[in-house]
């Protein structure tokens, strides 16, 4: 997967996880957290 895959990847997951937190179903920190890390790690592993 290419840099732009991924950036449009991670947006459509940050879509998801506030729809999820406005409908009180997602509040796990320390799991977004971690999502976010791979996916920046992913990214900077592309260049």
């Amino acid at each position: 997967m290419d840099k732009d895959g991924l950036l449009l990847c991670e947006l459509q997951t940050q879509a998801i996880e506030r729809i999820l937190e406005a409908k009180g179903i997602l509040c796990d920190v320390d799991s977004k957290t971690k999502r976010q890390y791979e996916i920046f790690r992913k990214i900077r592993n592309e260049e």
